[in-house]
């Protein structure tokens, strides 16, 4: 595995070739790299920015409006083999994005069903690219009651699995973030039947003291060993049993850390980053 900087997990905004600058003296080995940056820089200027810093191109988010209607769907999904393109040739070889537990007025298997046919659209044109696309989870019981939903749908690693293995297209795995396995009661038998080959992309962080899992927000969190209550130690270590060879990006949602400088806060995050990977 390898430490990769999502600028935008920390509130930076600052231009690419900065951002990679900034990432690269602060240890870090890879930058994710968005579609609209592709479109916006062009591939070569994306790539060789990428090269003068040493750093590999991550991951990029699934740029397909999967999560409202049918519409909107099929319009985005219209745009992204050109996206999957531009992607490839800056060498990208995954993409992740995240999936929320349901949606109210939808029963499980209808909002399953639902999932399985948009992403599975999604995964097919990512494989025709050779690319992996990872699922992520969302676990905080707090959203599924914001949303109205009943039961924990699909909230746990186990049940994104389940829907991974439904879409039947190769190289669709997981996104596992440390604070949705947490939130989801998570433990080492929850990771020890993972394999590299399920894992497309890892986010690390912690959770704030104080709150009862079942308690905690979606939106608040800290940097990865920051506090100590997400069992970080046992999530590396499964991590690394598994020989995971893909990126760790820190998504900590900290407004502290998204008020500082930018490159101020990629160091701070680089500094985090480096005890566990």
């Amino acid at each position: 595995m390898y430490r990769a900087l999502n600028p935008g997990m920390i509130g930076v905004s600052a231009p690419f070739e900065d951002s990679c600058k900034w990432a690269k003296a602060s240890g870090f080995e890879g930058m994710a790299v968005g579609v609209n940056q592709i479109e916006t820089l062009g591939v070569e200027e994306v790539k060789n920015t990428l090269d003068r810093q040493g750093l590999k191109p991550s991951v990029f988010g699934l740029p397909v409006d999967f999560r409202s209607d049918d519409a909107a769907f099929e319009s985005s999904l219209d745009r992204f083999p050109d996206q999957v393109a531009l992607a490839s040739q800056v060498g990208l070889e995954r993409c992740s994005t995240w999936v929320l537990p349901g949606q109210k007025g939808l029963s499980d298997s209808e909002y399953f069903d639902l999932m399985k046919h948009r992403l599975g659209e999604c995964a097919r044109v990512l494989h025709n690219y050779g690319l992996r696309f990872g699922l992520e989870f969302i676990g905080p019981k707090t959203l599924r009651d914001q949303l109205g939903i009943e039961g924990i749908g699909l909230s746990t690693a186990e049940k994104m699995i389940e829907l991974c293995d439904a879409i039947e297209a190769p190289d669709v795995g997981l996104l596992l973030d440390a604070f949705h396995w947490h939130t989801s009661h998570g433990d080492g038998k929850t990771l020890e039947w993972m394999t590299n080959d399920m894992i497309v992309d890892v986010h690390a962080n912690d959770a704030p003291r104080g709150p009862a899992i079942d308690e905690l927000q979606d939106n608040t969190r800290d940097l990865p060993g920051a506090t100590g209550v997400i069992d970080l130690k046992t999530f590396f270590d499964h991590l690394k049993k598994m020989n995971y060879d893909g990126p760790v990006h820190a998504e900590p949602f900290n407004k502290e850390l998204s008020a500082m400088e930018d490159e101020a806060a990629i160091e701070k995050t680089g500094e985090a980053l480096r005890k566990f990977v």
